[in-house]
């Protein structure tokens, strides 16, 4: 998919101009204009029914160059049409923000329509990933376990005190579960140090010597008995971003139940948020084991949500990974 920066939109009197001097031109009887924007209402009401779905407040847009230019040299070979330019936004964009345009030229108006919903259409349904942002004001009660309790052995020593980009691996977790996120959120960990930095910030946080990692979700979801939903989330993925957290808790929000997991198209990572309906086995994991026992266990009540890109799911576990990191997104 193509970088997620939101780009300024072009001139469509410019392009018009461009056009009418093209060689291609004097074949033109008619040009047509499709602008797509962001709009506030959300896909599940315009286009399913669905009453309470909440409004939007923005979109994360990307698109496939190579998927965009096969489907305008598929549309060039349709009847009648001699002209096509096409622009296409990406990143966070905001209610009101342009989407796409497509300029479309042919001879007569018959195939400049068709020539223009084939074109739309394919870009629609085959190169772009669109996924909506809420607008916040949960109903859901959403508490978060921050799963800091890793020995991290095959770093060489405590990796949540390694920096990235200038803070903490802890620190940059801290900061996208951050700003009232959820409604309760705590800390589970071995470190003293990390406790510490918890501390500081007025964090709330459980502090153990207990060996395995079905231990450290017990003692979270101890915390979060009184919540609809519990996201955990690692401490080892440096670039995991808060939007995706985001649409995650959005995600639960419109259902309120179920098992929701980050994912990058055919990849399954983390956070996992679970719905109230699993606590009780959450309380009860096999020894060393994690959430994942139950979405093996379940696999047909999870529901993958999309993360921005496939980098937010790669995890830390060796010094070698960490260097190659640092030097890459430096």
């Amino acid at each position: 998919m193509a970088e997620m920066k939101k780009r300024e939109s072009p001139s469509i009197d410019e392009w018009l101009r461009e056009a009418k001097e093209d060689p291609r031109a004097a074949d033109v009887g008619m040009f047509l204009v499709h602008n797509g924007t962001v709009r506030k209402t959300a896909k599940a009401l315009v286009r399913m029914g669905e009453k309470d779905a909440k409004d939007v407040s923005g979109m994360l847009f990307s698109y496939d160059e190579e998927k965009v230019q096969a489907a305008i040299r598929e549309t060039y070979r349709m009847e009648g049409i001699h002209y096509i330019r096409v622009w296409l936004n990406s990143g966070e964009l905001e209610v009101g923000d342009d989407i796409m345009y497509v300029l479309i030229g042919g001879d007569i108006r018959p195939h400049v329509i068709a020539g223009l919903e084939t074109l739309v259409g394919k870009i629609k349904s085959e190169c772009v990933k669109e996924e909506e942002i809420f607008v916040s004001g949960r109903k859901k009660r959403i508490g978060c376990v921050i799963m800091a309790s890793g020995l991290s052995k095959r770093f060489g020593r405590n990796k949540l005190l390694a920096e990235f980009q200038g803070k903490t691996m802890i620190q940059r977790v801290l900061d996208i579960t951050g700003e009232d996120l959820f409604e309760r959120r705590v800390v589970v960990t071995r470190s003293e140090e990390v406790r510490e930095i918890c501390r500081q910030q007025n964090v709330d946080v459980i502090f153990h010597a207990l060996p395995d990692r079905n231990d450290t979700i017990h003692l979270g979801m101890d915390v979060m008995k009184e919540m609809d939903g519990c996201l955990f989330c690692p401490c080892d993925q440096p670039l995991l971003q808060k939007e995706s957290l985001m649409r995650m808790l959005d995600r639960f929000e419109r259902k309120g139940k179920g098992i929701y997991r980050l994912s990058y198209e055919e990849k399954q990572g983390a956070p996992i948020l679970f719905g109230k309906e699993y606590f009780q086995e959450l309380l009860a994991l096999p020894s060393k084991c994690g959430g994942s026992y139950l979405v093996k266990k379940y696999p047909d009540q999870v529901e993958n949500v999309s993360a921005s890109d496939k980098i937010e799911l790669f995890d830390i576990d060796t010094q070698e990974q960490y260097e190659a990191m640092i030097q890459k997104y430096r």
